[in-house]
């Protein structure tokens, strides 16, 4: 089954672990004025892009395989997101 968006954390502050966010209709991820620590995850496929952040969000992790989105993995391309793909930027 193919969803709209796999997962979407609004005004919250959460830990990812362990996901497949595959082949979804729009993002993988949407993170909109929340804290998200992504660790081991697999975001691949959508047809928007793989984790989309707005600018007063802050994303941290590590380990996670984010590729293959169709309109790019991080957006909008990142000042950083810290760790996400094992560099020490940050996305704030």
């Amino acid at each position: 089954m193919q969803y709209a968006t796999g997962r979407a954390f609004r005004s919250s502050s959460v830990k990812m672990v362990h996901n497949s966010i595959l082949n979804n209709a729009y993002n993988g991820t949407i993170v909109l004025n929340s804290s998200l620590e992504a660790l081991a995850n697999i975001i691949s496929g959508n047809q928007g892009c793989g984790v989309y952040a707005t600018d007063n969000s802050t994303i941290t992790g590590s380990g996670n395989d984010i590729s293959d989105n169709k309109n790019g993995d991080l957006c909008p391309p990142p000042s950083g997101y810290l760790g996400l793909l094992g560099s020490e930027e940050g996305h704030k």
